[in-house]
């Protein structure tokens, strides 16, 4: 009976040393899908019947001007005609903006639609009833056109996540504003390199000499404090170097602070003593981190070279400065 109790206390024990019951968030840029790098850039939104669509257009020029891309707005672009940019009915005239586009000396047209639809993709506001609360989100429709050849190069909807509740009196508005400035954010990640967050496990050492440098390394990591994870995990190698979990933490501490080189070397190691599913996974995604990251600032360096305005009508002020003009934008995007 004793040996028995002690075969299953070894094993509750064993599972417990390797436990990864915690979890961190890590952040990755990655690449715009795509891609308008060196290209100048004209945007032209349809109008829509509800105010809070204006959040959508808000947030998306926001986002392309400060990632580095040279826009001009449709205020921009109807300067650049004379002929309405927009029907009686709100819609963008097409060929009027690709002309002011050409006008312009432009190599690239984006014309947007945002509208909020229902998950059975009814608009939002047209049902007369319905059963329970309403499912909605903010979709972004948009095209993304050649301006020399007039082609479309793209043409795609992203959107929000989903709204489920109730819209409450007074909280109609700012739910869609929310929802409309997400999915203007998802519209610009198309287009421009982005960071998104990931949840990954902490390895946890539960018993033994290093326990508690191990605990207070992810509880720092955790909090965000990434330099005294390391410190306490460094901490656990110099006593035990062969430790695979303090190995494997040190990968995500470095991974953290943007080193992906030393990242993959504690990851490496970590793999060579213990090729479990976690450090495979992990060193996996290094190595696509590490691709993204190459491919995004090649990106980012050929947006910065679009910065410079292109020639244009003397005293014909189309081009949008990044911070004087979307200053207000900003300032809504905060509030």
């Amino acid at each position: 009976m004793k040996g028995s109790l002690f075969g299953l206390t070894f094993i509750l024990v064993g599972l417990l040393s390797t436990g990864c019951a915690r979890t961190v968030t890590l952040c990755k840029v990655q690449p715009a899908p795509f891609d308008v790098s060196g290209y100048r850039l004209g945007v032209v939104n349809n109008r829509s019947l509800r105010a809070e669509s204006q959040g959508a257009y808000d947030v998306m020029m926001t986002k392309l001007a400060n990632s580095g891309v040279y826009l001009v707005d449709q205020q921009g672009l109807q300067r650049a005609v004379s002929s309405p940019l927009f029907f009686n009915n709100g819609k963008a005239n097409g060929s009027v903006a690709v002309r002011a586009a050409r006008q312009l000396e432009l190599d690239r047209l984006l014309v947007t639609t945002i509208r909020f639809v229902e998950l059975d993709g009814t608009v939002y506001g047209e049902k007369a009833w319905r059963f329970g609360d309403p499912k909605v989100t903010a979709a972004v429709q948009y095209e993304l056109v050649d301006v020399r050849s007039g082609t479309v190069l793209n043409r795609n909807t992203v959107q929000a996540e989903y709204y489920t509740g109730e819209m409450e009196f007074g909280e109609e508005a700012k739910i869609l504003l929310r929802l409309a400035r997400e999915g203007g954010l998802k519209m610009a990640n198309v287009l421009t390199p982005h960071e998104t967050t990931i949840e990954v496990p902490l390895a946890q050492a539960s018993f033994g000499f290093d326990s508690t440098e191990m605990r207070d390394g992810c509880e720092a990591a955790q909090d965000g404090d990434w330099v005294m994870a390391r410190q306490h995990w460094n901490a656990v190698l110099r006593s035990d170097p062969q430790n695979v979990a303090a190995l494997y933490n040190l990968g995500l501490a470095h991974e953290a602070l943007g080193d992906l080189y030393r990242a993959r070397q504690f990851i490496k190691s970590a793999c060579a003593i213990d090729a479990n599913d976690m450090h495979l996974q992990a060193l996996q995604r290094l190595q696509q981190s590490e691709t993204a990251l190459r491919l995004a600032r090649v990106q980012k360096f050929t947006e910065a070279r679009a910065s410079h305005p292109p020639r244009v009508p003397r005293n014909h002020n189309t081009a949008l400065p990044t911070n004087r003009l979307l200053a207000p934008a900003i300032n809504r995007i905060t509030q």
